[in-house]
């Protein structure tokens, strides 16, 4: 760590003397802006999270300057895993002596203009790309260079770059050529091109044709760059096809230990023009990624170990004369239901055609055979059948009492397919006001006690609640969830609880005093 630590101020005094033989006015020309070592350590920190653990690390930076990331690199990542380290930087001011600072460590500095190599091939590429491009504005790149890597732009990524597009946005696309599949990217540059017009390119870009991580926007009171009076954002993505899941944003603070952070679903950025939206000062900010686990208690359904037995409807109540005191209702499958509101009678009965009741009584045998004869009568069928030496059955005592669940103020079916139909969510919800419980084809969704006080106090918060939870994005969903053959997915309770609740919490403000205050 000693001789990190030395090069690194080796670097910095390198740095200062470069930066005093040349004016502000060409480095502003050339947007030239060494990252600050706290920086530079706090991304690569940050990567390597991101990187997991690889054979081995071969990083590419594009505009590497003196390397500033490269001494990063060598403080973050264990030199057993580093394999090449790549840079090029077009100002030979810089480059020659960064290339004899870095020599003894086997880091190649090439004096040459990104925008004019040509990529290496795929076995060359890099997983690891690390960059503080050039914040150089459109009027200072030249028209032949505009105009030609607009048309690289469009022939390679189908997308149409503005003439005022900064350089910074060119690197960006150019470097896709750079990467092997599955490398992580990470790029610091202005926070403007969230809402400029030429910002589009870029955020096209991002949303089609690699899989965004997360955007983090440092606080414009906190700049990073001493020389530069920029706010600045660093994005990090991966080089795969997109997947339209929730993407990571950040405000303020630390990349690891940021002021806000928050999801934002993929079709909100898709169609949100200006992603600056997202971080505005009266936006719902949320102080960690909250999960369902921090608002809810979720069960699965009662097992009955034979549902044809168990579950009795009115004609078998009559036929047998079932005493009514042991009976509970029970939702039938979610395919007999009209509605996803069970409304219930006075007497908490749902109000739907087909109304089944559960069978379940703590009483001995002895007890019922003395006091009910009736239900005795019924309970024999069950073990003349065989059905109480069923394997759920024969592990219960008594072998016809049933799981306890009190009725939950939402159901919801947790498997199924993404259809048309239902717009490519294969989850539903139920707003439960009756006294039903439902078998283990659905998921029983119970808010937390403090949650469930906020609930008492505002009667009107479970139908907003329920509106959220309807609302999920099904990418939320579908990303906890496991698939199977023919396009089934399935959640289990575990996996539900892990379903991000952001959405809902910056949907219903009087939660932040239970859960974001704190």
């Amino acid at each position: 760590m000693v001789n990190k630590l030395k090069i690194e101020d080796e670097r910095l005094r390198l740095q200062e003397e470069l930066d005093s033989k040349k004016s502000q006015k060409d480095r502003n020309r050339m947007g030239q802006f060494s990252t600050p070592t706290h920086l530079a350590d706090e991304i690569l920190g940050y990567a390597k999270s991101l990187i997991g653990n690889p054979p081995n690390v071969d990083m590419l930076d594009p505009a590497c300057g003196t390397g500033a990331f490269f001494s990063a690199l060598l403080k973050n990542i264990p030199s057993a895993v580093i394999g090449k380290i790549n840079g090029f930087e077009i100002d030979s001011h810089y480059s020659i002596p960064a290339k004899k600072l870095w020599r003894k460590n086997n880091i190649s500095i090439e004096t040459k203009d990104f925008t004019t190599i040509v990529p290496p091939n795929y076995v060359e590429r890099f997983n690891l790309l690390i960059c503080n491009p050039p914040y150089c504005r459109h009027q200072h790149v030249g028209f032949e260079t505009k105009n030609r890597l607009k048309r690289f732009i469009s022939k390679t990524f189908g997308i149409s770059v503005s003439g005022l597009a900064s350089l910074y946005l060119y690197f960006i696309f150019l470097s896709h050529l750079w990467l092997k599949n599955d490398a992580i990217s990470g790029w610091l540059i202005p926070t403007g091109f969230m809402d400029v017009n030429f910002g589009k390119a870029l955020k096209e870009y991002l949303l089609k044709h690699v899989q965004l991580l997360h955007i983090h926007r440092f606080d414009a009171n906190d700049l990073q760059f001493s020389d530069a009076l920029v706010s600045s954002s660093i994005i990090w993505f991966k080089n795969r096809r997109p997947e339209r899941f929730s993407i990571n944003f950040s405000f303020g603070g630390t990349l690891s230990n940021p002021k806000y952070f928050y999801q934002i679903p993929y079709n909100n950025l898709k169609t949100n023009l200006k992603w600056s939206n997202f971080f505005r000062k009266d936006a719902i900010y949320i102080k960690k990624n909250y999960k369902l686990s921090d608002l809810f208690i979720i069960k699965r359904g009662v097992q009955t170990g034979s549902n044809n037995f168990f579950i009795v409807n009115k004609d078998t109540i009559h036929e047998f004369d079932l005493p009514l005191n042991f009976l509970r209702p029970i939702l039938p499958k979610q395919s007999s239901l009209q509605q996803n509101l069970i409304e219930g009678d006075k007497n908490g009965i749902p109000i739907i055609e087909n109304k089944l009741y559960l069978l379940d009584c703590d009483l001995t045998e002895n007890i019922i055979r003395d006091k009910y004869p009736t239900l005795w009568g019924y309970l024999k069928i069950g073990i003349e059948s065989g059905i109480a030496e069923k394997y759920t059955c024969s592990r219960r005592t008594p072998w016809y009492s049933q799981e306890k669940r009190k009725p939950p103020l939402f159901f919801a079916k947790y498997m199924g397919r993404k259809t048309v139909a239902n717009s490519g969510n294969p989850f539903k919800f139920f707003l439960n006001d009756s006294s039903a419980i439902a078998t283990n084809s659905y998921m029983l969704i119970y808010p937390k006690p403090e949650f469930e006080k906020l609930i008492s106090a505002e009667p009107d918060l479970r139908n907003e609640i329920f509106n959220c939870l309807e609302n999920l994005p099904s990418d939320l969903l579908l990303n906890e969830a496991r698939v199977y053959g023919g396009g089934l997915y399935k959640l289990e309770p575990n996996e539900f609880l892990d379903v991000s609740a952001n959405e809902i919490i910056r949907s219903i403000p009087s939660l932040k005093r239970i859960l974001v205050a704190g």
